[in-house]
């Protein structure tokens, strides 16, 4: 019996001191936030989707920060031709008069009358004032664009 309470009265004093240690310790015990950027500072959060209707394929963007990386969710709809484009190909982020090629589409791929997914470009720095996603040639319409401010 006096063994329990010897090892109950340790167990105690061990999680005590490690509760003291835990809560005085001046690191962190979560992970650090890894906030994604664009330049040094956040995305706004204002950025609001837009959506392009001419011709036949109605296309949607908005922004998103994705990593350190910066991605537009775009999503196309029509009912008369096939989305067939390498949005890779047809797409580019224009910044400060700088054009950007997107590093990647993931998405759904090449066809159908419904597509969705994210254009993603590499980080700028330093961040721009304002944005133009620009997509070309869907449906025959030569270039499709949107805008948004950054600050």
């Amino acid at each position: 019996m006096k063994n329990i309470i010897v090892i109950m009265v340790t167990f105690v004093g061990i999680t005590a001191l490690a509760v003291y240690i835990i809560n005085t310790s001046s690191e962190p015990l979560t992970e650090p936030s890894l906030s994604p950027t664009i330049g040094n500072d956040q995305l706004p959060s204002n950025l609001e989707s837009q959506t392009n209707n001419e011709g036949s394929v109605s296309i949607t963007a908005t922004p998103k920060l994705l990593e350190e990386i910066l991605g537009f969710e775009v999503v196309m709809d029509t009912h008369t031709i096939e989305l067939s484009e390498d949005m890779v190909e047809v797409a580019v982020l224009i910044a400060d008069g700088k054009e950007y090629k997107p590093v990647s589409w993931e998405g759904a791929g090449p066809g159908g009358h419904h597509r969705e997914g994210v254009l993603r470009f590499q980080q700028i720095i330093p961040r721009p004032g304002g944005v133009i996603l620009k997509i070309k040639n869907i449906d025959g319409i030569p270039e499709r664009s949107f805008q948004w401010q950054l600050n």
